[in-house]
């Protein structure tokens, strides 16, 4: 007798998962149901990133488990909703939900603004560090990115009501206007505190795409003057990242094409076009000779038609 309470203690021990523990919601809004079925009474609905607490119930089953949020509040949620803390890859899971809702034209208004809570708070509560909690910084930007797209989408004063609140209280990461927009500093800020590192070099390719590009049309020296701000900033930053090639071939085939005919090349009228020429020049020379070895025919061509 006194062998079998043993081995049950065992098992129990071994394996807490299965009894209890906590649990952390993947899906926001996430009905807390009084009984173990979806047509039941809804108690409130779950945070996406909320943590709370399995029971040792038996009617726990596949589809449902028994929990408790943080007020003590007991009820029913979808299995599939929770992930067991007791297991690893906690930030991986929440890295794809938040991925995959992004991408999802499903996702609504509700569920960005609960993620965009958690990601809020995640400085606050310390659970993740390194460059784990720097890609989470990351992605709070982009869900407010998408935030504001869909605020903007129709004209609804209930909308343009949140909307006027989000950018008075995020008054340094979005940019008034019509429409209002991310201010893609808060993308460089982060590429510039992590040269040469992954977060680096995600922020920093996000800064590319959301830096607004003016349409230079065949302008040589309108287009030197843009990359500055753009690809040639990300290269200065991440000269060996992800990002790196694409760029700096984007760059060589645009200057491919306004420096085909030497005839033609529209050289603008600008008295700072030799000024653009030689802070183009000196930023190619901060880089590894490669990049230099790639546009120095192009300059040349530049430089013979349009500054001498």
């Amino acid at each position: 007798m006194m062998r079998r309470i043993v081995l049950i203690l065992i098992f129990f021990t071994s394996f807490p998962c299965l009894w209890g523990g906590d649990r952390l919601v993947l899906k926001p809004n996430s009905p807390l149901y009084l009984f173990p079925d979806k047509k039941s009474e809804i108690l409130r609905r779950l945070s996406f990133g909320e943590i709370v607490q399995s029971k040792n119930e038996r009617q726990n089953d596949r589809k449902f488990r028994f929990i408790s949020d943080s007020s003590g509040l007991s009820g029913w949620v979808e299995t599939q909703y929770l992930f067991d803390l007791e297991e690893k890859g906690a930030y991986k899971v929440i890295l794809r939900s938040i991925d995959r809702m992004l991408y999802s034209t499903n996702t609504g208004l509700n569920e960005l603004e609960s993620v965009f809570q958690y990601l809020s708070s995640v400085e606050e509560n310390k659970n993740y560090h390194g460059d784990e909690y720097i890609y989470l910084k990351i992605r709070r930007i982009v869900v407010l990115i998408r935030i504001l797209e869909i605020l903007q989408e129709l004209e609804n004063k209930r909308k343009e009501s949140k909307l006027t609140d989000y950018i008075s209280k995020h008054l340094e990461e979005i940019i008034p206007g019509k429409p209002a927009k991310i201010n893609p500093e808060v993308f460089w800020k982060i590429g510039e505190d992590f040269k040469d590192k992954g977060p680096g070099d995600f922020a920093a390719f996000l800064g590319v795409k959301h830096t607004p590009e003016i349409n230079c049309k065949r302008d040589v020296f309108c287009f030197l003057n843009e990359e500055k701000k753009r690809r040639i900033r990300y290269l200065q930053l991440h000269p060996n990242g992800n990002y790196a090639n694409v760029f700096a071939n984007q760059i060589s085939k645009k200057l491919e094409t306004l420096t085909k005919d030497p005839e033609t090349i529209q050289c603008g009228k600008g008295e700072s076009r030799k000024e653009i020429y030689e802070s183009f020049r000196k930023d190619l020379q901060s880089l590894p000779y490669r990049y230099g070895r790639k546009y120095h025919n192009f300059l040349k061509i530049i430089h013979k038609e349009c500054l001498q």
